[in-house]
């Protein structure tokens, strides 16, 4: 069984090859050990009950992913049945190819890649044209500025959230 572990992260590196900025999301080689697997479900169980928590409020279901929503919407993706047309795909692949996809994925190219990422990027600036006010941009500084210095969407979401509301 294949896994994805977090080793690091690089910013600054993934300016210069979108690969290894992303380190964090290489599979391993090796079967994954027992509280590497524990630490896979807890991940997925915090997704999941964020996802079910934070939808009360109005937000947007996420993952720990990076610009798969706002890469969707730049290549033409507007309603909710473009995210169940890739999720079913995805599963459709996953259970067809099964091992077999990890390999093929391996083979894509980076070039390709790494302009797909950098489109997703730009949709996700995008976002600061919509910032008419002053009040509006500290906002999202502040959430910007916080969220990945606590290593926490929660609080990031609960910044954003208590900023609006002053």
């Amino acid at each position: 069984m294949e896994g994805r572990l977090h080793q690091g992260h690089d910013p600054a590196a993934s300016l210069v090859d979108p690969e290894l900025g992303d380190r964090d999301l290489q599979p391993l080689p090796q079967p994954l050990p027992a509280k590497s697997r524990l630490l896979l479900i807890s991940i997925s169980i915090t997704v999941g009950l964020m996802n079910l928590v934070y939808c009360w409020f109005g937000a947007m279901p996420c993952c720990y992913g990076r610009g798969g929503l706002a890469g969707q919407y730049k290549f033409g993706g507007r309603s909710g049945a473009c995210v169940a047309i890739v999720g079913a795909a995805k599963l459709v692949l996953g259970l067809a190819l099964g091992n077999s996809l990890g390999i093929v994925l391996n083979h894509f190219p980076l070039g390709i890649l790494g302009v797909l990422l950098r489109l997703a990027g730009i949709e996700l600036a995008m976002a600061s044209r919509d910032m008419s006010s002053k009040e509006d941009s500290m906002v999202m500084l502040i959430c910007t500025a916080i969220s990945p210095v606590g290593s926490s969407t929660t609080l990031g979401f609960l910044c954003g959230w208590s900023c609006t509301r002053s």
